[in-house]
């Protein structure tokens, strides 16, 4: 092809050729290879489409900066999610079909509705925002359904396959989590001083939190926060003996980044995606497994009221029971002559 025959020649030997940009405005460009200058007008009118994975970005940065440290906390797994499945992908090709799609096989694998829910929320306003800026002709979330039947109830107790990998991973933070039931800020907080290894107690004080990414202790929200949670004796071995016992980098408390991420490849690293409060939840199910008193798990837990585990007692007894009649069901319908498949 003849290049130099598509554009104007100018006085000083370059080429010049014009294109109109996305307001409709013609700009003019210009170089002394009239090939170069062809395939810039290329780029420049027949622009790459906009992959998903940008507009998640901009997305969350821009409403990072309108909501709280918490907030974007709770946006963090579910934008990593949907990264992971269509980042890559140009975001007009996505339909409403693929995010029903989506949406429908978070329901298969048990995913709580809360949970598919506000992956639901995030694609409607990363999508509504693209929309609004002209980078996808329509918003395919208009279109698109939650799955039916979903559970209210959160996953909060971990698998016997998930459990035994974090036994079998030796990570002091989640065995701590799963010998003492401690939330993840108390268990942050902790110092040398607050382990009694004679006694195997832990003196529960204090409690990190982030604003919005820099570490800050805090007394516990409430008086029965500041307890004393004793611990197994084969927990000794795994207890760090540096001071905080979980820091950062500089040696200090964690920044929240620093966590997000060491929990992040923790979890790769054992193959199952988890959360510290299912490993909470997990000792509060041992509790009651054990016959531990309700009044003594409050104490270890520090609930405030003992409506609130009496709650997670009430729930593991009618699960219980539930499992307890399909047991009879299976076994009297095989008296009967029933298959079960």
């Amino acid at each position: 092809m003849n290049y130099a025959k598509l554009f104007t020649r100018r006085k000083d030997g370059s080429y010049q050729g014009k294109y109109k940009d996305a307001s409709g405005k013609w700009r003019t460009v210009s170089n002394v290879d009239p090939e170069v200058l062809y395939n810039r007008l290329q780029e420049l009118t027949n622009p790459p489409p906009i992959t998903f994975g940008v507009i998640l970005d901009a997305w969350q940065e821009e409403h990072d900066k309108e909501i709280g440290y918490k907030a974007r906390e709770t946006y963090t797994t579910p934008c990593r999610r949907l990264k992971e499945e269509w980042g890559d992908l140009p975001a007009r090709d996505i339909t409403a079909a693929m995010i029903t799609d989506y949406l429908a096989e978070m329901g298969r694998k048990r995913y709580s509705r809360r949970t598919v829910q506000l992956v639901m929320t995030v694609l409607r306003m990363t999508f509504h925002r693209a929309l609004l800026k002209g980078d996808v002709p329509a918003d395919p979330t208009q279109a698109a359904s939650m799955p039916r039947g979903l559970s209210t109830t959160r996953r909060t107790v971990p698998d016997d396959e998930v459990l035994a990998a974090v036994m079998a991973s030796g990570d002091p933070f989640a065995l701590l989590l799963v010998c003492t039931g401690l939330r993840r800020g108390e268990a942050l907080a902790l110092r040398q001083e607050d382990i009694d290894r004679k006694k195997r107690v832990i003196h529960v004080r204090r409690s990190l939190t982030w604003t919005p990414n820099l570490p800050e202790v805090k007394d516990p929200k409430t008086y029965s926060g500041i307890r004393e949670v004793h611990f197994p004796k084969e927990l000794l071995p795994f207890l760090p003996t540096c001071d905080p016992l979980f820091p950062g980098k500089d040696g200090k408390y964690m920044t929240l980044n620093h966590f997000t991420n060491e929990w992040r490849k923790y979890c790769k690293t054992i193959g199952y995606e988890l959360t510290c409060h299912q490993l909470r939840h997990y000792y509060a199910t041992a509790l009651y497994e054990a016959g531990v008193p309700v009044l003594a798990a409050q104490a270890q837990l520090g609930h405030k009221n003992a409506t609130t585990t009496m709650a997670i007692y009430t729930h593991l007894r009618e699960q219980q029971r539930k499992e307890s009649d399909a047991m009879i069901d299976t076994y009297f319908g095989a008296a009967f002559g029933v298959k079960n498949d």
